[in-house]
Formats: C-alpha cells, sequence, structure tokens
C-alpha cells in the first residue's frame, strides 16, 4: 500500500520540485526521519547483543521478554553469551552456502526476484 501511495505522491511532488535534485531531496525526507525514529526507538536484537558480549543490555532486553513469558525469566545473560561462544565461525560465506544447500537455493532465488 506504500508502494501504491509513494507512486501517487511522486508526480505531484515533481511537478513542485524546480529540478531533479530537489525532488530526490523531497522524496528522500520522509526515509531520514523514518531511519532516525527507527534508530531511537527499535531496539538491538538479542542476537547482535551477544555477539558483542554486552551482558547488561542482554540482561535488560530478557527482562523487558519476561514481562510477557515467565520462562524467559530464568536464562541468564551469561548463558546467551556463552552459548555463542561455542559455535564455531563460518570460515567463508560461499563455502557456508554450498554446506547448506537449502540456503544456497533461497540466495539464487533471491537473486533472481529482485
Amino acid at each position: 500500500m506504500a508502494w501504491v501511495a509513494g507512486y501517487c505522491l511522486v508526480t505531484p511532488i515533481a511537478m513542485v520540485a524546480p529540478s531533479w535534485r530537489w525532488l530526490i531531496f523531497f522524496v528522500s525526507t520522509p526515509h531520514l526521519l523514518t531511519a532516525t525514529l527507527c534508530y531511537l526507538f527499535v531496539p538491538e536484537s538479542l542476537h547482535f547483543l551477544a555477539l558483542e558480549r554486552k551482558q547488561r543490555s542482554v540482561r535488560k532486553w530478557l527482562d523487558k521478554a519476561a514481562s510477557n513469558d515467565a520462562v524467559i525469566a530464568r536464562i541468564e545473560p551469561a548463558t546467551v553469551v556463552s552459548t555463542l561462544e561455542e559455535q564455531p565461525e563460518a570460515e567463508n560465506l560461499f563455502v557456508e552456502l554450498w554446506a547448506n544447500k537449502i540456503f544456497l537455493l533461497y540466495t539464487l532465488v533471491l537473486v533472481y526476484l529482485w
């Protein structure tokens, strides 16, 4: 729906914009606002926080999630971080894709679709 609304709004904006540079500026402004709001209000994922070894932030994330489900309350931040340490690091993206054929298929389908 937003795609259609965007296409409908581009024509009137193009009529008002004195040049293509101003058109790019007018069209980019909502994206900058959205990116700023996402940066301020969307929290980091648990996986990212664990990879960065931010145990205090992991604890806050788990506490916030525990307010909805009591099972999560028993997880310790050190457990989350140590679980990630036990996983072997991927040597190469292409080797990883070749080892997991389904991900290779998904990648090829996405490349075709885009």
